[in-house]
């Protein structure tokens, strides 16, 4: 069954969700580094909404049947469909026993309609992105229970949980959103490192780099 609506918060990131601990590491902080807060929370929805999606439902209803599934986190549209539409994608965190998440990276069947995919590939070490024949893409990670709690989640649902996955969620989301400093002359420095960099490369002919 799907989570209560207060497990629904949201703060972007590239991912729309979720990504690996590193991808979301906050800068070193000096003596001019300034604070950045996550954003607001979304509002909240209803605990079943996510259900009324056939992709969700047939997932949901999957994984409950394996006896190695510990959780299914959704995130992004996925964890609320009144935001999706034609071009919104799936992105899921998978949680299962000790020793198994590999094999729910290089055998698929698990997945809906497995036989309609196109192809698939591995982006990440726990993650994957999925492309099916109908257009829908699919993009999901695959953890243990240790792996799931040093990950980064924003906007998020909790879908199955045999075991703490809504409370190891909740604190990873809040290590995720935590203000982190930034140190503003660094970037511009760095920026103008850039600039002289992509100023170089033009001059050498480059147009895509």
């Amino acid at each position: 069954s799907l989570s209560s609506p207060q497990e629904i918060t949201e703060s972007g990131n590239r991912y729309g969700g979720y990504g690996e601990a590193s991808e979301v590491a906050a800068p070193g902080s000096t003596a001019s580094a300034q604070p950045v807060a996550g954003a607001e929370p979304v509002p909240e929805v209803t605990a079943a909404e996510p259900a009324h999606d056939p992709f969700i439902r047939a997932l949901v209803a999957r994984l409950e049947a394996d006896p190695d599934v510990v959780g299914l986190v959704l995130a992004g549209s996925s964890a609320e469909t009144a935001r999706r539409d034609e071009w919104s994608d799936h992105d899921f965190l998978l949680i299962t026993e000790d020793g198994t998440p590999e094999g729910y990276r290089t055998d698929l069947s698990w997945l809906p309609q497995a036989e309609d995919i196109a192809y698939w590939f591995r982006e990440t070490p726990h993650g994957l992105k999925v492309l099916y024949r109908t257009g829908l893409l699919v993009e999901f990670a695959a953890f243990d229970r240790a792996e799931f709690a040093g990950c980064a989640l924003n906007h998020y649902r909790v879908a199955i949980d045999r075991g703490g996955i809504a409370d190891v969620a909740a604190q990873v989301r809040g290590r995720s959103m935590a203000p982190r400093t930034v140190d503003r002359f660094v970037e511009f420095r760095n920026l103008l490192s850039l600039l002289y960099i992509a100023n170089g490369r033009a001059r050498r002919g480059e147009r895509l780099s």
